[in-house]
């Protein structure tokens, strides 16, 4: 019987530094092997994000596609019984140092869906690239969509989870890829700090406020004479600022990975670059 095929204990060790940032824990200043215990290292870098521990262990499997609630967790943490003091103390002395990262990683990689990254045969002839690409079709962002190796990553992806998708092809395929703009909201953004974005903004920004003085002015002496022109202006500033924000984001992605062939090639190449 054929074995089924799971993330390593490392790859999800990995993957839980990403987990946490993406659920809004980010550890920047921490880090933590599979030995770290989990309460100690809740206590000291989590506490302060007044969130329960059940729902950070809750959304840290979300993001790996394991659907556990609180309840699931509890058993897990085998906290079930603990009723008083007395419970707490036992748990904290002789269960607790046994629940580690390494523990939540083993777990998680046991039920989390799996995205494939070996090599695939083709014709007889193995090829790695192709193995690279189908894994990049199971992940979250782009599973279900219909892609090829030559679809535009831009078309296939939402610019809002363009960071993430690269984030989780880090952690997936154990290498590092240039950046993907990261946007958290419509204000990140018109806020970004490109050059090609600041300053069309700001160029768009200031002729509004001309624009808006410039009516305001002649309001009174014009009055309904500038009903039309300022309706035209309105419809004018609309359709520029949906163009503005279509070029935005369009370009979530670095220049060199445009397609889904150009990444499978790149994390061929930085994979062959670690091994080397």
């Amino acid at each position: 019987m054929k074995q089924k095929e799971r993330f390593t204990t490392e790859q999800i060790l990995q993957g839980l530094h990403y987990a946490l940032d993406e659920i809004g824990h980010p550890c920047e200043n921490a880090t933590f092997n599979a030995d770290t215990q989990l309460y100690p290292f809740f206590e000291e870098h989590l506490s302060g994000f007044d969130t329960c521990p059940l729902e950070i262990l809750e959304e840290v499997a979300w993001y790996f596609g394991v659907d556990w609630k609180e309840s699931r967790w509890i058993l897990w943490l085998q906290y079930r019984n603990v009723k008083d003091d007395s419970d707490i103390k036992i748990w904290l002395e002789e269960i607790s140092p046994t629940m580690t990262f390494g523990r939540l990683a083993r777990t998680i990689a046991r039920h989390a869906p799996f995205i494939p990254s070996k090599p695939v045969t083709l014709f007889g002839i193995t090829c790695k690239k192709a193995g690279i690409f189908k894994g990049l079709c199971r992940m979250p962002e782009v599973a279900g969509k219909s892609v090829g190796p030559s679809t535009p990553l831009s078309e296939a992806i939402n610019p809002f989870q363009a960071s993430d998708f690269i984030k989780r092809a880090n952690w997936v395929y154990g290498v590092k890829l240039p950046e993907a703009q990261e946007y958290g909201s419509v204000i990140d953004l018109l806020t970004s700090k490109r050059i090609d974005v600041i300053v069309p903004n700001l160029a768009f920004c200031f002729t509004g406020i001309i624009w808006i003085l410039v009516c305001l002015y002649f309001i009174e002496a014009l009055q309904s004479f500038m009903i039309l022109p300022v309706i035209v202006g309105g419809l004018f500033f609309a359709f520029s600022a949906k163009w503005q924000m279509t070029k935005l984001l369009a370009k979530p992605f670095q220049s060199e990975i445009d397609t889904f062939a150009d990444l499978s090639r790149l994390i061929d190449k930085l994979q062959s670059d670690i091994l080397s």
